[in-house]
């Protein structure tokens, strides 16, 4: 049976935010009790969230930030898959799926979309490739097999939005069946 996800929000009279008023650890150590998997944590205002992997006690983004930005050419690097990493929606990408998953991308689309709409920004591939060795860009290590995508951003309202850390990286798009798998 397909994997089923169930969201509550609710607002309450304090208005503290939430991870001002409680402890990671403490709110780690009461979900894992409840077998929850993941949880995505902001620890003050503003920053970007962190899914944190409550089983394995490890942390992984939110997104993939863009690890090398030029600005004098307009072009942003960045991660779009790394292998065996948990991600977003607690699923874990291995090598050969992430071969296909960019050769596929290089042959049927080539194209960029903002934040996942069909808006297509003034913004071009000009680098696609998979790391054949672990990188390490300014401050940011990428791992052997990550898909790595390099973008010329033509459109400056774009581009001011990835200098003010609106937009951070990139997220792959598409559509699938969940499974489990024994």
């Amino acid at each position: 049976m397909p994997e089923s996800r169930t969201w509550l929000f609710s607002k309450p009279d304090d208005q503290t935010p939430y991870a001002e008023a409680h402890k990671l650890e403490d709110v780690v150590a009461e979900l894992k009790q409840k077998g929850q998997a993941h949880l995505v944590w902001v620890e003050k205002p503003g920053e970007k969230p962190r899914l944190v992997n409550i089983g394995e006690k490890a942390e992984k983004s939110f997104d993939i930030p863009i690890v090398k930005a030029d600005e004098a050419k307009h072009l942003v690097y960045g991660v779009v898959l790394e292998p065996d990493i948990v991600d977003a929606h607690g699923d874990v990408v291995g090598l050969e799926e992430i071969e296909r998953a960019c050769h596929a991308f290089m042959v049927k689309s080539r194209k960029i979309y903002l934040e996942h709409s069909e808006a297509r920004p003034d913004c071009e591939i000009v680098e696609c490739y998979l790391a054949p060795q672990e990188l390490e860009w300014d401050h940011a290590k990428v791992k052997k097999g990550s898909w790595v995508l390099g973008v010329h951003i033509g459109d400056k309202g774009i581009w001011q939005q990835v200098k003010s850390g609106e937009l951070t990286g990139f997220s792959i798009r598409g559509w699938g069946r969940r499974e489990a798998v024994a």
